[in-house]
């Protein structure tokens, strides 16, 4: 290109402030996870639905500010009404489902202020959104299906302690998993 080829164009050197939004879908996401373990939790014990509520309420916080480790609090607040509802003696069914919606909460949530974060008010996440969501909702949906039909099905009496034991193995599975997301290859 030629000297007098770049005179001619005008470059656009104008700044735009990045502003920091998440997106809508997570989101939402986040908002129906958050109901349904508030709801599932309410039919056996409204003690942990408040707390549930309350980690609820952490991690919107979170994801309105722009902070993962807010989203993680919240969530660790949400793991602990579901713990304390497992151990309470609520049925296995509400602390399964409690748990699929945890785990969205916590995905939804996490993804959101990454997305926020690196694309912000003016990119498009529509496509991404659905996709990461949509299997998390699956994968998490599926998971509470088969827990939950194993334990119906199995022969003998099981203690409800085994679900939330269950349930602390499926949180410190994605804890790695983060964990390794957010320092490397090194866990």
């Amino acid at each position: 290109m030629s000297d007098a080829q770049t005179d001619d164009k005008t470059v656009d050197t104008e700044w735009v402030e990045f502003e920091y939004e998440p997106p809508s879908i997570a989101t939402a996401t986040i908002f129906g996870g958050s109901l349904v373990a508030i709801a599932a939790l309410a039919l056996s014990t409204l003690y942990m639905a408040l707390g549930a509520g309350a980690g609820a309420a952490v991690v919107v916080a979170g994801v309105v500010k722009g902070r993962q480790k807010v989203v993680t609090l919240g969530s660790g607040v949400l793991f602990v009404a579901l713990v304390g509802a497992g151990l309470s003696g609520s049925s296995p069914v509400a602390v399964v489902v409690t748990g699929a919606a945890m785990v969205v909460v916590f995905d939804a949530g996490r993804y959101a202020v990454q997305l926020g974060t690196q694309i912000g008010r003016s990119g498009t996440t529509t496509d991404a959104e659905l996709r990461h969501i949509g299997l998390t909702v699956t994968v998490s949906a599926l998971t509470a299906i088969l827990g939950t039909v194993i334990f119906l099905v199995a022969p003998g009496q099981q203690p409800s302690g085994v679900v939330v034991l269950l349930l602390l193995a499926g949180v410190l599975f994605i804890s790695a998993l983060v964990l390794r997301d957010d320092v490397g290859d090194v866990v």
